[in-house]
């Protein structure tokens, strides 16, 4: 196959997208609507050809934080996402197509705070990238919808799909693969892993409705999976 951060800076088209610079303070006095905006803490990401894939955060993570993990894979399937403090995952349905590998998200939120490390497992040996995030100021129930899209388009957020959110300053999180492994953060997004040239980004948007989640990929087949949490 081709297989901390904190801060919210106006981008572009009314979209909030995270900015490492930015102090609390400020992202406080940017969520000023009803609802506080999630916040990007920190990532971590290995590339390997194996069957199981462990993958530990680099700083111990918060109880109440949402964790948000990606998979991608050659070819084999998904088996399971645990971690070493015994959360419980939920996967999305695996997006796959005849002309790109499979695609895993799942999400979580930490029961526990200190060390912790993400397991996946896969039914067989592949290549592939594991990508897992951690986010603050997560809703007491966070996940609000999710949206997925496949194609070939090449050229900047040719990569694309529509996710509709329902509350102010939502985190919008995806993961997009590019089977030339050259996809890359869309207009507004922040990347967060960039490994094996596929990428996970988020970004915030300041008011409900429908939007346009992007990336950037040259002409050929393509996944992108969107997923939507709310701040508190």
């Amino acid at each position: 196959m081709r297989c901390v951060v904190v801060g919210l800076a106006l981008v572009a088209c009314g979209r909030l997208g995270f900015d490492p610079t930015a102090s609390p303070a400020r992202d406080a006095a940017s969520a000023d609507a009803s609802h506080g905006a999630p916040v990007f803490v920190q990532l971590a990401d290995l590339a390997d050809s194996s069957s199981v894939f462990s993958v530990a955060y680099a700083s111990p993570v918060a109880t109440g934080n949402l964790l948000v993990v990606a998979v991608g894979t050659n070819s084999h399937g998904l088996v399971a996402i645990t971690d070493s403090n015994a959360d419980s995952f939920v996967t999305l349905p695996e997006l796959v197509t005849a002309a790109t590998s499979p695609v895993y998200v799942a999400w979580a939120i930490s029961t526990e705070s200190g060390s912790n490390t993400v397991t996946v497992e896969l039914d067989g040996s592949d290549d592939a990238a594991v990508r897992v995030h951690e986010y603050a100021n997560i809703g007491a129930d966070p996940f609000d919808t999710s949206a997925t899209n496949t194609g070939s388009s090449a050229g900047i957020d040719a990569i694309e799909v529509q996710i509709d959110t329902h509350i102010d300053h939502e985190l919008v999180f995806a993961y997009a693969i590019s089977e030339a492994a050259t996809a890359s953060a869309g207009t507004g997004f922040m990347a967060r892993s960039t490994i094996n040239g596929d990428v996970t980004e988020d970004a915030t948007y300041a008011a409900p409705g429908a939007h346009a989640i992007t990336a950037t990929n040259t002409s050929t087949p393509w996944a992108i999976e969107a997923l939507a949490f709310k701040g508190p």
